[in-house]
């Protein structure tokens, strides 16, 4: 019985749109097991290195992946697909959770030392420690934004050589975020320990959170963000001025 070349071609076609919708696999390495679930994405691979495991890829974007490192590993998220997970923030940082209440508290709390223009959206700080609370998804707001000091996505002024600690949570049900001070979208932190780990979605009445702090060792324009694929450009983000 002679197959024709159509009837190949034709089952060919149909094998690679199952692949891109329904492809999936699972890959472990010491930080523990993923099992990347793809839609619309063909699933690549991934393979385990020591503490770290790499992430799968898929045709239409990163379905996730689990990054490792600064003493903790937390989940990526994709474009086109996710796994939602616990996440532990970076060495030296306080991580856990918190209760929605406090969370929904410190989104709209002014923190202590600022100076908090409502009609500019600008928070405003002097010293030489600067502490605010940037609330990601905040209960009742944007979810693709950052709350602080009420505000949603305010420019933040600090000075030059000042130590900034930021409480990072994540008050949002649907979507990881994490915090990230670089010099543009998408860039890489600009100062050693501008960038927090991704912080898994509000479960119950757990709203993840975690602390980061770095010296602003120099001055200029940057923004923070969350650089989780997408979010950033869909308005999650803000203006973060070091002066002179």
């Amino acid at each position: 019985m002679r197959i024709g070349k159509g009837v190949l071609a034709g089952g060919a076609v149909a094998v690679g749109v199952l692949g891109l919708l329904f492809g999936s696999g699972v890959a472990s390495g010491a930080a523990g097991t993923a099992r990347p679930y793809g839609m619309m994405s063909y699933f690549l691979g991934g393979s385990g290195r020591g503490t770290a495991w790499a992430g799968p890829w898929g045709m239409m974007g990163a379905l996730w992946g689990q990054r490792s490192g600064q003493g903790g590993s937390y989940p990526y998220y994709g474009v086109m697909g996710g796994y939602f997970g616990g996440a532990t923030g970076p060495s030296g940082s306080a991580g856990g959770s918190i209760s929605q209440s406090a969370a929904a508290a410190a989104a709209t709390s002014v923190p202590p030392g600022a100076t908090v223009d409502r009609a500019a959206k600008t928070v405003t700080f002097q010293g030489s420690n600067v502490r605010f609370t940037a609330v990601a998804g905040p209960p009742g707001g944007p979810e693709l934004s950052f709350e602080i000091a009420g505000m949603v996505n305010p420019q933040i002024v600090v000075p030059r050589g000042a130590r900034v600690t930021v409480q990072v949570i994540n008050g949002d049900t649907a979507a990881p975020h994490d915090f990230v001070v670089s010099r543009t979208v998408d860039g890489s932190p600009a100062f050693a320990g501008a960038a927090s780990a991704v912080l898994a979605t509000t479960q119950d009445t757990a709203t993840p959170s975690a602390s980061i702090a770095f010296t602003t060792s120099t001055a200029g324009s940057f923004v923070y963000q969350c650089t989780v694929p997408g979010h950033a450009q869909s308005g999650m983000q803000g203006k973060f001025l070091v002066t002179p």
